[in-house]
């Protein structure tokens, strides 16, 4: 089996004409988690669109198992890839089982009916996410920590090959950003599923990733995670000089 998942060819991303970064040659291994980084802007949202195929390239390919992403039909390409994109999507007066189930519908037939099969899936999913607890919530009125367990468990029902994850971490605390990335950990070591995300915050990066990709000033690179994060190569990637560097990671003040 080809070790790697996903694949571009000169891949260029951007927004109609105009190209945020081009030449994407990259290659995501399987089972592993790849983290995507750069500064604000450059264009790792983008990449992840692209990659999951909620927008076009502008040029190149991307490939999956071999076969183009173009050749893939909605229903292939949603029980291959599961997508969380920052911001939560329309779901009003829907309980948290609800919204798990809604993983399950790539595979139901035209009426959307649950099997049995179905439903066992969607309560092994929020016990591995531990929100069974919270099934008959109105998802809409869940802190932030929980949407962000609950619509992961959605992802898991879909029992995708590839998860992509779009700045999970966002607006969680601390004890929710380990909990949510522990269970990224364990999935990926106990399934083998691969992950690709943006990650904000640099630390938690590399304490998860197996491989980076690096965005920035229009260009993008793939890079082992040791060695990305070092003080120097990340100086570089954001543009920090080494004395603000500095006096950041020791909590002092910049004036």
């Amino acid at each position: 089996m080809n070790s790697s998942i996903l694949v571009t060819n000169n891949l260029s991303i951007g927004y109609g004409k105009k190209i945020i970064t081009e030449n994407i040659n990259i290659q995501i291994e399987r089972g592993k988690i790849t983290s995507c980084i750069g500064p604000n802007g450059s264009g790792k949202s983008t990449l992840l669109k692209v990659l999951s195929g909620i927008m076009p390239a502008i040029r190149g390919e991307v490939l999956i198992n071999d076969k183009k992403m173009m050749d893939y039909s909605e229903k292939e390409k949603a029980r291959t890839i599961a997508v969380m994109m920052t911001g939560y999507n329309s779901t009003e007066f829907m309980s948290c089982e609800e919204v798990v189930a809604l993983g399950r519908f790539p595979y139901t037939g035209r009426f959307g009916m649950l099997t049995s099969d179905d439903i066992k899936l969607v309560e092994e999913a929020m016990v591995l996410t531990g929100v069974e607890e919270l099934r008959n919530r109105d998802f809409m009125k869940l802190s932030d920590g929980q949407r962000q367990r609950v619509l992961l468990a959605r992802a898991i029902c879909q029992q995708p090959e590839i998860l992509i994850m779009d700045e999970p971490t966002t607006y969680l605390d601390i004890s929710y950003k380990l909990e949510l990335l522990s269970i990224l950990r364990k999935l990926v070591d106990d399934t083998g599923l691969t992950v690709l995300m943006s990650v904000h915050d640099i630390e938690l990066a590399g304490r998860i990733s197996d491989n980076v990709i690096c965005v920035s000033g229009g260009k993008c690179i793939m890079e082992r995670s040791e060695i990305v994060f070092t003080d120097e190569y990340i100086m570089k990637l954001y543009n920090v000089n080494k004395e603000h560097f500095d006096k950041i990671y020791k909590g002092e003040k910049l004036i």
